[in-house]
């Protein structure tokens, strides 16, 4: 349905990166939620294509990522 909100992967795979950062932007305050892996690569997918380099890397130096993640964020 219309009212069904997508997922960060979702998102990601459609290439839609403005969409993603306001989905990221209207999640709860919740420290579990933005710890999650899927959220933190989202997060720094939004951040490289916005040019926010230094977020990038904080995001990148402050989690380690997957092995199947690895591929998607160089």
């Amino acid at each position: 349905t219309d009212s069904a909100k997508p997922s960060p992967q979702v998102l990601q795979q459609a290439g839609n990166i403005e969409r993603l950062g306001r989905f990221l932007w209207s999640l709860p305050a919740c420290e579990r939620l933005h710890a999650h892996e899927s959220v933190l690569k989202a997060k720094a997918m939004v951040a490289f294509h916005r040019g926010n380099f230094k977020e990038l890397y904080r995001l990148l130096e402050s989690h380690t990522f997957s092995a199947h993640n690895h591929t998607k964020l160089q």
